[in-house]
């Protein structure tokens, strides 16, 4: 079956006296090819056993385990004395959530003295003074700034605060994230063309593109190297029409490498690299998944492990004579 597809942009602005239809932009980052949408990998992935996305390459087993947060509120820490001004404890649990943590100083009747809470970055402030906490031990320590004076009274630290628990009867238990910060469960990913923005759980975005697409058996479509030569080639005609080869066949999986890039939620640049698969089934495009490496600039690296629904094998449902916008 032979798909024709009109590709096509006409802009006419009469404030600036241009005229005619054509390609305005070659550049990579802006330029479009319809010869990458020959499947459709757009879907939000997470990972198969519901727990992390990204997980850390140093955890064993490394692959994606069932992951609960749970909360603990007003746990016991050790107490203070009248005119201390160095405050350490330790929480009971371990592998606590990055801002999630607050401890209240008070007196024996309960009444506030001061109160301080993590930046998401292992920094505790918000009151007199300032302290760390690790997130992996539980472990943290206070101190009040130079001239403020401690307490005048004996009393009592209090903790709350969220921590993941692995599901140990769940494959892949003990994963840890991959991420620095922010737990990262999913990515929606769009696909236009070449172009691929991928937006995690925490609402950080990397885009990237699509470097090379066929199928496992070795075919492709066959017009892609011509149809993204002319198309990011501004001949100026910038309307092409071309006969592309027909939907891949049931049964044949289609893989596509490629690399994002962004700044995380936690600020630090990300590299993301890795392959889209999927499986063609009578127009469904089935069993996509996401395989890749997350790797931060001077951060972690991670192992990246996902899948999403079934969806036509095209955007549009990949119907003869489709007419894609340009």
């Amino acid at each position: 079956m032979k798909r024709i597809i009109l590709i096509g942009m006409c802009a006419a602005i009469a404030a600036l006296g241009l005229m005619g239809c054509e390609w305005t932009s070659t550049s990579d980052g802006e330029s479009w090819s319809s010869s990458y949408d020959w499947v459709n990998f757009s879907g939000v992935y997470r990972s198969a056993a519901g727990g992390f996305l990204v997980t850390d390459y140093t955890t064993t087993p490394a692959t994606p385990g069932s992951t609960n947060i749970l909360s603990v509120s007003n746990e016991s820490q050790p107490g203070f004395s009248g005119g201390q001004t160095v405050f350490s404890g330790k929480l009971t649990k371990g592998n606590i959530s990055a801002g999630s943590v607050k401890i209240d100083f008070s007196n024996s009747s309960g009444v506030l003295w001061d109160s301080i809470s993590d930046d998401g970055n292992g920094l505790l402030s918000g009151g007199q003074g300032s302290g760390t906490i690790s997130y992996v031990a539980g472990t943290w320590t206070y101190s009040l700034n130079p001239g403020v004076i401690g307490p005048v009274f004996n009393g009592i630290v209090r903790a709350s605060y969220s921590y993941e628990v692995s599901n140990e009867g769940a494959s892949g238990s003990g994963a840890r994230p991959g991420s620095t910060r922010f737990s990262i469960y999913s990515f929606n990913i769009m696909h236009q063309g070449q172009h691929l923005t991928f937006t995690d759980n925490n609402g950080a975005t990397y885009s990237g593109r699509i470097k090379k697409m066929q199928s496992a058996s070795g075919s492709q479509n066959t017009d892609i190297t011509q149809v993204g030569a002319d198309e990011e080639g501004n001949d100026k005609s910038a309307k092409y029409t071309y006969q592309e080869s027909p939907l891949p066949t049931d049964g044949d999986s289609i893989v596509a490498s490629f690399e994002c890039e962004g700044i995380s939620k936690a600020g630090v640049n990300v590299k993301i690299v890795g392959t889209l698969q999927g499986t063609v089934a009578a127009r469904v495009f089935t069993g996509r998944t996401l395989n890749g490496n997350w790797i931060e600039i001077g951060g972690k690296t991670g192992n990246i492990s996902g899948q999403t629904t079934s969806v036509p094998v095209v955007s549009g449902g990949g119907e003869e004579g489709a007419e894609e916008p340009g």
